[in-house]
């Protein structure tokens, strides 16, 4: 009969450059021969190649009677020694890669540096602390030597859960995940980072095991927000506010010009945010309240309610028309300021680990914004000699405007060339802000450099 035992180290080191020698003189030797797990600061990426883990998980399984039916897990985290924010360091076994239902062990570290050792149960997307689980656990050790603390311990085989069994000589995926201890109450808060395993494992394998987290839903939904709100609805907007005498004498798909692109420009945003807020919803699984989330929230309810007040808008000569001019003008504008708001926010998110460099692109996007605005709007107000005109959501048809076909409207062919020039520079802001979002920091500074 055999037996088994395992080793799990977790090894964490700061994402700052002067944690960067630390990590590569971690010992990843021990791969070759024991089952190994990492997590990097870019879960997409194979940070055990690179020698670049923030944790690292390697497993040991041999063969002694000593310990037939017991499990030996070491878990070492390193943190920087300026940081003042307690963390945790968690390993779970699961029979998914997602979150919920998952046995876990956590290795707390205070602010102080000292470790200690818990255990806990993944109910859904909440964790929920689990005694229970703490009495399986023996032979414990925990310690801390210049800033690298060391968590082992001993499990039995069989642990339950409210009569559910995991029996850790078959298979399961691992996961790992690092985040903050609230400071109120000593709770884990949402990781920062995740991953889980491929595959189901046994922790009989030996060498590095293939990890999947898809980050890449983050990705999608950061960079459809960025095409729908920075490009598509400010192109949208523009076209509604000081087009509407421009193009006068053609049409296209039977509406005016002006029209025909800011509808069209309007229903691919609503569709582009659609797709991205299930991207973000199928990653997270749930709503979490931060700021970020309350002005995107804000943001997306009043894109769809413009659209949807557009269908329902009264006949031009209806006494109340103008309610829905101003409700429509006023609902756009607010949705396009909290979207962008949203995306500065988007910076703090260490789950969007967005380089600096994003920051101040959207903060040159919306000096471009504001510019190319005061120049379309002192133009129309010169040309037109009244404030409002433009800003009045005039009929979408070409019955009953004040405007009919024929000629342009003064000062039309300043305002195309105003608009080509701003076309290219949304464009050019999309593209730079996409490919902030998608390329790895790596690859950036690699373009910084050269």
């Amino acid at each position: 009969m055999w037996s088994l035992s395992v080793i799990v180290y977790c090894l964490v080191v700061m994402m700052n450059s002067a944690d960067g020698n630390s990590r590569s003189a971690l010992n990843y030797d021990i791969c070759d021969q024991h089952l190994c797990v990492g997590l990097g600061s870019s879960p997409a990426k194979d940070c055990i190649e690179d020698k670049s883990c923030l944790v690292l998980l390697s497993v040991h399984i041999y063969d002694t009677q000593e310990w037939q039916s017991h499990y030996v897990l070491s878990a070492i985290t390193r943190t920087s020694s300026d940081s003042h924010t307690s963390k945790y360091y968690s390993m779970a076994f699961s029979e998914d890669t997602t979150m919920g239902d998952d046995l876990v062990t956590d290795c707390y570290v205070t602010s102080d540096g000292k470790p200690r050792l818990s255990t806990s149960y993944n109910v859904g997307k909440s964790n929920d602390m689990n005694e229970e689980f703490r009495i399986s656990l023996h032979s414990i050790k925990t310690s801390q030597n210049n800033g690298v603390v060391t968590c082992e311990w001993k499990s039995h085989r069989n642990r339950t859960h409210d009569g559910r069994t995991f029996d850790l000589k078959l298979k399961y995926h691992i996961l790992l995940a690092v985040g903050e201890l609230n400071s109120d109450d000593g709770q884990k808060s949402y990781h920062d980072l995740k991953l889980a395993t491929s595959e189901a494992v046994s922790l009989l394998q030996v060498g590095a095991i293939g990890t999947s987290d898809p980050i890449y839903f983050i990705k999608i939904h950061g960079s459809l927000m960025v095409i729908a709100w920075i490009g598509t609805v400010s192109l949208g907007i523009v076209f509604a506010r000081y087009f509407k005498t421009t193009w006068m004498s053609s049409e296209l798909c039977g509406v005016k010009i002006w029209f025909a692109f800011h509808r069209s420009l309007m229903v691919i945003s609503v569709v582009l945010m659609i797709i991205a807020q299930i991207c973000i919803f199928y990653y997270v699984g749930e709503y979490r309240i931060g700021w970020h989330q309350i002005f995107g929230s804000i943001a997306f309810t009043l894109a769809l309610l413009n659209p949807i007040g557009a269908l329902l808008r009264p006949h031009p000569d209806a006494p109340n028309r103008w309610i829905f001019n101003w409700g429509h003008w006023f609902g756009g504008n607010v949705g396009h300021i909290t979207a962008i708001i949203a995306i500065f926010l988007a910076t703090t998110l260490k789950l969007a680990d967005l380089p600096k460099p994003f920051l101040w692109t959207v903060i040159s996007f919306v000096i471009f914004y504001v510019i190319v605005h005061l120049i379309l709007q002192f133009h129309t107000f010169f040309m037109q000699n009244r404030k409002t005109h433009d800003i009045a959501m005039q009929d979408m048809s070409n019955s009953g405007d004040d405007h009919p076909i024929g000629s342009d409207g003064p000062g039309s062919g300043f305002r195309r060339f105003i608009l080509g020039i701003y076309g290219i520079g949304l464009l050019a802001f999309v593209v730079a802000l996409v490919s902030l979002i998608i390329l790895p920091k790596d690859t950036l500074n690699k373009m910084a450099i050269t």
